[in-house]
């Protein structure tokens, strides 16, 4: 009795004391990873601005002419290019912008002649807004179509949604629109083919114009989002722990989401975050095709009028855009992987 007493309080302390080094050495982990995150995040966006600034250099013609006209003084061409520092090296150029870029200055429209900030942020909120509807339609439709695949596996279920899913990775985004069109505009007409109507003004028909679009870039990401869910429930339904769960009577609906889905979290989050990016993109097609004025059209606009600053800032929207979603995708990794919450990677 005295020995075996003697060696329960020799151990307790060792018990108890690990949970707290865990815990710590996770936290310290994870302002470790945010870090290593965020040194991350500000190299490439460097890496980006600087890229951005010389891929608008090679679009053809000269800023300068095109705001006096072909027929300007050749004398005012030249001072117009000095005003606007284009008769510098690109480098210096690109330093002298990214100086302006940090104070908040991105220049000013040559075409327009307004502040290219405030021309970016009234059109980045309408092409964020439906860009976020479609990431919710994507995911929505991803999540209920894989559960019923894997829970229904090689049943008519399941054909019908890998058959709908394959359809609708294979159909360009730019097409599926243009049917969105076709079917709720022209045959039924419930609602408006083009046009944007801002929240303020009225919220039915902001809607409405948000509608197709989301629709548009939502089905076609969720079309691949969905053989995704499908393919990591079903490794996940074939791990050990799952056998273990049915042994104890758990229930399927328990067994699927608390279990099964929770641990394919990850490969999911990975693909959702790339086609975030996929849906960025794809919004200056859909913008196009809906006319719809967000900051997609707002670039197409300004490559065919050589505005060299709005493309920069538009392009730069976009970069950043896509560096932020990468950063949530890293963050979210870290809450759904306990591993990386304890330092275990």
């Amino acid at each position: 009795m005295g020995q075996g007493a003697h060696r329960a309080v020799a151990t307790t302390p060792r018990l108890h004391a690990t949970p707290v080094r865990t815990q710590v050495g996770g936290g310290q982990y994870m302002v470790q990873y945010l870090f290593r995150r965020a040194l991350r995040f500000g190299g490439t966006l460097l890496g980006l601005s600087f890229l951005i600034f010389m891929l608008t250099r090679l679009i053809p013609g000269d800023p300068a002419v095109l705001m006096l006209g072909r027929g300007a003084n050749p004398e005012a061409v030249e001072i117009l290019r000095q005003k606007m520092g284009l008769d510098r090296p690109a480098v210096l150029q690109f330093f002298s912008w990214l100086g302006e870029m940090l104070q908040g200055n991105l220049g000013t429209s040559t075409r327009l002649d307004l502040p290219v900030s405030e021309l970016v942020l009234e059109r980045y909120p309408r092409t964020l807004s439906f860009v976020i509807f479609g990431s919710i339609v994507a995911m929505t439709y991803a999540l209920v179509t894989g559960l019923l695949a894997a829970k229904r596996r090689n049943s008519w279920i399941d054909f019908l949604v890998t058959t709908v899913s394959l359809f609708g990775i294979s159909v360009p985004t730019f097409w599926l629109g243009v049917l969105l069109v076709l079917f709720f505009s022209v045959r039924l007409q419930w609602l408006p083919a083009s046009g944007y109507v801002g929240p303020t003004e009225d919220f039915g028909e902001y809607i409405k114009h948000l509608l197709m679009p989301g629709l548009a870039l939502g089905l076609s990401v969720g079309s691949l989002m969905s053989r995704v869910v499908r393919s990591s429930l079903l490794d996940a339904l074939n791990e050990g722990y799952v056998a273990v769960a049915r042994a104890k009577g758990l229930s399927e609906r328990v067994i699927m989401t608390r279990y099964a889905l929770r641990n394919a979290l990850v490969p999911i989050i990975t693909i959702f975050g790339i086609q975030l990016g996929y849906m960025l993109g794809g919004s200056v097609i859909i913008e196009q095709v809906f006319t719809y004025p967000g900051i997609g059209q707002l670039i197409v606009d300004a490559i065919f009028r050589r505005d060299y600053p709005l493309v920069q800032a538009a392009v730069l929207a976009y970069a950043i855009t896509f560096l932020l979603v990468n950063l949530l995708t890293d963050l979210a990794y870290a809450f759904a992987d306990p591993r990386i919450r304890q330092g275990g990677r």
